[in-house]
């Protein structure tokens, strides 16, 4: 990591935070997700799904994994930078989104999806912390650390409710809860073959959130 420069933390999580940082000899600004638990070989840092599946999603509405860094131990994965999610986006507006920009984020989320299931990965924590806007207008489907290939054995009963995008009041986090989650979340998450339909109610949910200004009652 001598190459960067940590300038600011941008989030904490469950296994790792995301801090900005800049590459010393380009200038460029990028994230990284410096991950808590130990890593002793390359091995272990190659079997993760999250850089499985990042290494193989090329595309233009998938965040970029640009090179994964092992240090004393330690992972860092380093990303292109945006400037914010879906969440920050929308959390603190008085006023609707501009029905074109709604529809822009909309199709560029299901770019993103669609290429990322033929290409044999469904995402399993679809949110809207996980979708990442640059300059108010590309989008990028983030966080494939639950990720999972379509052909890998099930029941999938790892999926969280936190898959929901929970719709509740703006303001508050979004917390995940049987009311804001899809009536067959349950079942479709223990199901062998219907892996990717909660991925898509949770999509369709998205739509509600955009148009909503400040706060979304359902």
């Amino acid at each position: 990591m001598h190459r960067y420069t940590i300038s600011k933390r941008l989030g904490d999580g469950t296994y790792g935070e995301v801090v900005r940082a800049v590459n010393n000899q380009s200038g460029e600004v990028v994230a990284v997700k410096r991950m808590k638990r130990k890593y002793y070989s390359w091995d272990d840092c190659i079997a993760l799904r999250e850089v499985q599946s990042l290494r193989k999603l090329r595309h233009p509405n998938i965040v970029k994994l640009k090179e994964i860094i092992r240090e004393n131990d330690r992972l860092h994965m380093v990303f292109e930078h945006m400037d914010c999610n879906l969440y920050e986006l929308t959390k603190n507006r008085r006023k609707h989104l501009p029905q074109e920009r709604i529809q822009n984020h909309m199709f560029q989320i299901l770019q993103g999806l669609c290429f990322m299931h033929k290409n044999g990965y469904f995402h399993r924590d679809m949110k809207p912390e996980n979708i990442l806007v640059l300059n108010n207008d590309t989008t990028k489907i983030a966080d494939f650390g639950l990720a999972r290939e379509v052909n890998a054995k099930g029941p999938f009963t790892g999926i969280s409710l936190l898959s929901a995008l929970c719709v509740g009041r703006f303001g508050t986090e979004f917390a995940a809860g049987q009311k804001h989650s899809c009536p067959f979340l349950i079942t479709l998450e223990t199901s062998e073959h219907m892996p990717r339909h909660t991925t898509y109610w949770t999509i369709s949910v998205s739509h509600p959130v955009l148009h909503a200004p400040c706060t979304a009652h359902y």
